[in-house]
């Protein structure tokens, strides 16, 4: 009996499976175990260091969109807590008061801001997410390059300014000198005369 014969497809898709259970004893792979483990499958270290370089261009985007996919839920339970002590306490000044039920009204209408709120949080567009998480890296970069090249001005302008203090410092020392130099050589003789007194 011969072994069957898979087709392309077949094969990734028994491949993603087999690695996407556990790695018995181990915590991943380095480079070169996936290389190591690349080749045996017949694929060369090239393609695999382009595989790598493509998936490190994509982790600072997945943990983005991690992040604010957890801010939204946490915004969310915050805001589920706020709607229920709210109502709660509606609640209880309506039975207290008496009269006609007034209460759901509000808990009607923050509900439907509230599931609003829910669909926004749990039913996302990943394409949009994964284009706003890109945009916010972008600008932490370009905020980050800004705030060193501020950092650089600020650095060269305090040299540039303690320079010229040492370059003044200095002058005033040599004029210094020379005032106490010629204060010293009052007896000697001065080449361009006497001094008119």
């Amino acid at each position: 009996m011969s072994e069957p014969i898979y087709s392309d497809e077949e094969a990734k898709e028994i491949l993603k499976l087999a690695f996407d259970r556990p790695l018995s004893g181990t915590s991943g792979l380095n480079r070169g175990e996936l290389i190591a483990a690349a080749a045996e499958l017949g694929v060369d270290a090239q393609a695999v260091d382009n595989a790598i370089a493509l998936r490190e261009r994509a982790r600072p985007v997945e943990l983005e969109v991690r992040g604010a996919a957890e801010r939204r839920q946490r915004q969310l339970r915050d805001h589920a807590v706020t709607y229920a002590i709210i109502n709660g306490i509606l609640l209880a000044i309506n039975l207290l008061a008496g009269g006609g039920w007034w209460f759901f009204w509000p808990a009607l209408g923050w509900g439907l801001g509230l599931a609003l709120h829910a669909k926004n949080t749990f039913f996302r567009d990943p394409e949009r997410d994964r284009r706003r998480a890109e945009r916010t890296i972008d600008q932490r970069q370009q905020k980050a390059l800004q705030d060193a090249r501020r950092m650089q001005r600020k650095y060269a302008v305090d040299q540039f300014v303690e320079s010229a203090e040492q370059g003044a410092l200095a002058a005033m020392e040599r004029v210094a000198q020379r005032l106490r130099g010629d204060a010293a050589g009052q007896g000697r003789h001065d080449p361009r005369g006497p001094r008119p007194r």
